[in-house]
């Protein structure tokens, strides 16, 4: 399967982030069959965690398996029957939006969305051949020049980078400082 990730942003700051983009239902469904580890690792996580072993609050557990956790508890199911809800609701929930919305775009840990056309803009896109996201680093970023050119042109790995129709520059830093753009920060 092919996948096209994109790099969606607001219109109004230089924030933004890749999205795998999901146009159809057999593409909603490749990328669980891709991505269903995540729901093992609920379960992992609650069997291994201190709440589950000694009574204690789930307020330390990973995000998704402390969501779980709770509608387990409010629910009264066990860990795996919550787990399964939970997977089977969000499922729908995105076939409904796909339905609706003709396109969903999900993020590298699961979060799903439809493009806010008021708000945000796709300025990058990347296909694939395999479900990896993209995760560029500044050493990633290349410039390069034709020899006896005039302009500079900007790649990050395997994506070539254009600012709407525009794809070279005039200096070396001018190029290099628009794809710093679409690297991820280093956490410090």
């Amino acid at each position: 399967m092919n996948y096209k990730f994109v790099y969606i942003k607001s219109k109004y700051s230089d924030m933004g982030g890749w999205w795998l983009e999901i146009k159809t239902f057999e593409q909603l469904m490749d990328y669980h069959a891709q991505t269903d580890t995540r729901w093992g690792k609920v379960v992992e996580n609650w069997m291994n965690s201190k709440e589950a072993t000694s009574g204690g609050t789930t307020e330390h557990m990973k995000p998704l398996t402390y969501a779980v956790a709770l509608a387990a508890e409010s629910k009264g199911l066990s860990i795996v029957d919550a787990t399964l809800g939970f997977r089977q609701r969000m499922i729908e929930n995105q076939a409904e939006w796909l339905e609706k919305e003709g396109v969903i775009y999900i993020n590298c840990v699961g979060g799903y969305c439809f493009k806010d056309t008021k708000n945000s803009i796709i300025s990058q896109y990347v296909r694939r051949d395999k479900l990896v996201y993209p995760n560029y680093k500044k050493n990633d970023i290349r410039i390069t020049k034709f020899p006896m050119g005039q302009h500079y042109y900007a790649h990050i790995g395997d994506l070539e980078i254009k600012d709407g129709d525009k794809m070279k520059w005039d200096s070396y830093q001018e190029a290099y400082e628009f794809a710093q753009k679409f690297v991820e920060v280093d956490n410090v």
